[in-house]
C-alpha cells in the first residue's frame, strides 16, 4: 500500500560495523542557490529518495538549496534503482503543493540542479499608434499592456519581459476593415512612435491539412533565435470534430525558425508534436505512436506499446480545494521491453495533516510515450524535467508523444 509518513527530520548516518563493506557513489546532486524557490511569501522543502524496482526506499536525503549532496550505500551497480525528487511548497493561506518527479533506472552520475532567475519588475515601453479610429481591436499581442485611445491616437504601456534585446508583436483589427494589420518591432527605445495606416497588412495565409479528430488545438510561433529562448505567437487554432485545412495568418517579416505546436485527440488518445522549421509546413500528420496502461495498480503499474519511442511517463494529477493540497507526481523512465514499475514508498509531511487520506483513489492517472528526431541522453532527458530553465533539449528536433487516460 502507498503511504506517507513524516520526513521532517535529519539525514542519518550508520555507523557499519564492517568497515570493509564497499560503498559506491550512487548520486551526486548540486543545488543551485534559488532552486527550491524565489519568493519570500512562500516556504520551500525538498528531498531526494532512492528506491529499489518493488518501491523501497533505500536512501532518503533533505536538499538545500546552495549545497552538493552525494549519495553512498552499498549497492550491486549491476542493478538499477530509481530517483524521486520531492518539492514542498507552503503558501501563506496554508496551502501545499507536492511537486514529485521519479525517473527510473538511473545510474550515478551527477546532476545539476538550477532555475532561472526570477526577475524583477523590468519598467515598461511605450507605443504611440496614430490613426487607429474609434474603435480597434488587439488580436494578438507578445506582451501585457494597458492602453487608452484619444482622438484616434493609441496610447500603449507595455510590460517590460526581459532585460536584454526583446521584440515586440502586436495584431491590429479595426472594426470598420475585414482585414488585420501588424507590428512587429525590436524595442531599442523607451518610448515608440507608429502610423497605423503605415502598418503591413497580414497577408499570408499558411493552410496546413488536419486528418479526423475529435479536438485539435494547434499554434505557430516565430523566432530568430534558434533555441527558442525568445518568441513569438503568430497564429492560433483550436476546433472540434472535424478535418481538412486550417488557416495560420503569419506576418510578412518571416523568422528564422518557426515552430508550430499541435494538440490533437483521437479515439481515447491524445497526441502531442512539437517541431521546428525554416518553413512552415503544409500538413498535420498523427504521430505513429500507440500505447495501453495493462495494470494501473500502483505497485505493478504496466505499460504496453509496441512503437518505436525513446522514454515513458506516467502522471498522477490531484487537486481538491477543499483538502488544502494538491499533488502532481511524473514517473519517467527509458524505453524498455517491458515497462513495469512500482510508484516509491517516498516520505511526507502530508501524513500528519492528512493521515488517512488515500490520494489515489481520487487523482487523475496517465501514461505517455514520447519520441524525439534525434538521440537524447536520459540525463539530458532527466535534467530537462528537473530544472526550471528553457529546456536543455536542443531545439532542432521533433518531439511527439501520445498520452493514455486511466482514469
Amino acid at each position: 500500500m502507498f503511504m506517507f509518513v513524516n520526513c521532517e527530520k535529519d539525514d542519518v548516518i550508520v555507523e557499519k560495523d564492517d568497515q570493509s563493506e564497499q560503498l559506491t557513489d550512487l548520486i551526486t546532486v548540486i543545488v543551485s542557490d534559488n532552486y527550491l524557490g524565489q519568493v519570500k511569501e512562500l516556504n520551500y522543502k525538498g528531498y531526494l529518495f532512492l528506491s529499489t524496482d518493488d518501491g523501497n526506499v533505500f536512501a532518503e536525503h533533505t536538499l538545500h538549496n546552495n549545497e552538493t549532496i552525494t549519495v553512498q550505500e552499498q549497492f550491486d551497480l549491476n542493478n538499477t534503482y530509481n530517483a524521486t525528487f520531492l518539492n514542498v511548497v507552503t503558501y501563506p493561506d496554508g496551502f501545499v503543493t507536492y511537486i514529485i518527479k521519479t525517473f527510473n533506472d538511473i545510474r550515478p552520475d551527477v546532476f545539476n540542479l538550477t532555475r532561472k532567475e526570477r526577475l524583477n519588475d523590468l519598467g515598461t515601453f511605450k507605443i504611440e499608434l496614430a490613426n487607429v479610429g474609434s474603435n480597434v481591436e488587439i488580436i494578438t499581442s507578445s506582451h501585457s499592456y494597458s492602453l487608452a485611445i484619444n482622438n484616434g491616437v493609441m496610447d500603449m504601456d507595455v510590460e517590460r519581459e526581459t532585460n536584454s534585446s526583446e521584440q515586440s508583436y502586436f495584431v491590429f483589427q479595426r472594426n470598420t476593415d475585414n482585414y488585420k494589420k501588424y507590428l512587429l518591432f525590436d524595442v531599442e527605445s523607451d518610448y515608440n512612435v507608429f502610423d497605423y495606416d503605415k502598418l503591413a497588412r497580414i497577408d499570408k495565409l499558411i493552410e496546413i491539412n488536419y486528418p479526423n479528430f475529435e479536438t485539435c488545438r494547434s499554434y505557430v510561433s516565430g523566432s530568430n533565435k534558434f533555441d527558442f529562448s525568445s518568441e513569438i505567437n503568430l497564429s492560433t487554432m483550436e476546433a472540434f470534430n472535424s478535418s481538412g485545412q486550417f488557416l495560420f495568418e503569419v506576418p510578412n517579416e518571416f523568422f528564422d525558425n518557426y515552430k508550430v505546436v499541435t494538440h490533437l485527440k483521437k479515439e481515447g488518445l491524445s497526441f502531442y508534436t512539437k517541431e521546428i522549421f525554416s518553413s512552415l509546413l503544409l500538413s498535420y500528420k498523427i504521430p505513429e505512436l500507440e500505447l495501453s496502461v495493462e495494470n494501473s495498480n500502483l505497485s505493478n503499474y504496466t505499460i504496453k506499446s509496441n512503437s518505436d519511442f525513446d522514454y515513458y511517463s506516467t502522471s498522477y494529477v490531484f487537486y481538491d480545494e477543499g483538502m488544502k493540497f494538491d499533488v502532481v507526481w511524473d514517473v519517467y523512465g527509458e524505453k524498455r521491453d517491458a515497462i513495469n514499475f512500482s510508484f516509491p514508498t517516498v516520505n511526507s509531511e502530508m501524513s500528519i495533516e492528512f493521515p488517512d487520506f488515500d490520494m489515489f483513489s481520487y487523482a487523475q492517472l496517465g501514461s505517455s510515450v514520447i519520441k524525439y528526431g534525434q538521440t537524447v541522453d536520459y540525463k539530458i532527458f532527466i535534467l530537462s524535467k528537473l530544472n526550471k530553465i528553457e529546456n536543455k533539449i536542443k531545439f532542432d528536433i521533433k518531439e511527439e508523444s501520445v498520452y493514455f487516460k486511466v482514469k
